[in-house]
């Protein structure tokens, strides 16, 4: 997951939190399950296994262009690395364009599952849609290229061919499923790397100029609800609970109204997951899913 630094008064982009809510999420229990919005687990995996495929893309790639140069050479025709250089090109191009677009409904519809748990819905599998269909085209169709320029231009033993085709369906497989997981990712990382820096230098422009204008600057949001049970809170009326060294999210009890009990979450920066779950962890199971929900519901208003 990306480590925000002083997230209590930095606020990523919008573009960068709907980014991050295509990265993968293992979810969270607190009554039932929930899907999670603002975590990302499993990157280490995904990026083993895309170093694993971008090894065997390297493999095709250095051996195709080989193959097409030894050809153009034996036969002083230079149409053959003209195109080895064409389909190696097509390689890349298909394979990151069928990533893409196989990945592109994740974010929406991880958004669609908070939204359906926070309201008690069950939410209908994913309309992957045209592009993922095409997407999944791209990278089976970036496989059989891969295999027929290699039978096209190389001249290897029937064995090693064999091997090839069991390595680039495990291409497939890593392309379908951990590819762009891990893009997303490491692409989230930089990019509030990026606005974490812009945020420092907005911060000195704003020492100078009261009236710089810092897109990134904290404004505290507040989420009512009311619950039909009392939550258990530590400091009886008010709970602090965020970043472990300086917590600043508020969850603060307003009283007692016609039987059903009234809170007000404060939020000072982005609600994460493990936010969430910290507060969960001091109430009892049986409330712990209509907090849970009112937690999503502040999540995905921000």
């Amino acid at each position: 997951m990306p480590e925000i630094p002083s997230r209590h008064s930095f606020m990523p982009s919008k573009s960068l939190k709907t980014k991050w809510n295509a990265t993968r999420k293992d979810g969270y229990h607190a009554g039932r399950h929930w899907p999670g919005l603002r975590s990302t687990d499993g990157f280490e995996v995904d990026r083993r296994w895309v170093i694993f495929a971008l090894l065997i893309e390297l493999l095709a790639l250095i051996y195709t262009l080989y193959s097409g140069y030894e050809r153009a050479i034996y036969s002083g025709n230079t149409l053959y690395i003209y195109g080895a250089i064409g389909v190696v090109f097509c390689f890349i191009l298909f394979d990151f364009l069928g990533a893409s677009f196989t990945h592109h409904y994740v974010g929406k519809y991880q958004e669609n599952k908070n939204l359906a748990a926070a309201n008690n819905k069950i939410i209908n599998p994913p309309k992957k849609g045209w592009r993922y269909y095409i997407g999944a085209f791209l990278i089976f169709f970036s496989a059989a290229l891969k295999i027929l320029a290699l039978v096209s231009l190389g001249r290897l033993m029937p064995m090693y061919y064999v091997l090839f085709i069991l390595l680039y369906l495990a291409v497939i497989y890593v392309h379908l499923y951990h590819t762009m997981y891990w893009y997303t990712e490491y692409s989230l990382r930089k990019g509030i790397e990026a606005e974490v820096l812009e945020h420092r230098e907005n911060i000195l422009k704003k020492l100078k100029n009261p009236l710089q204008v810092d897109p990134y600057e904290v404004f505290p949001s507040s989420h009512k609800f009311m619950l039909k049970d009392k939550l258990e809170l530590p400091g009886q009326t008010k709970f602090y609970f965020g970043e472990k060294q300086n917590p600043k999210h508020e969850l603060n009890y307003k009283g007692e109204f016609e039987g059903m009990h009234d809170y007000e979450l404060v939020l000072n920066g982005i609600l994460l997951d493990s936010d969430i779950r910290s507060v969960l962890n001091t109430q009892h199971d049986k409330i712990q899913s209509q907090l849970a929900a009112q937690c999503v519901i502040a999540q995905l208003n921000q």
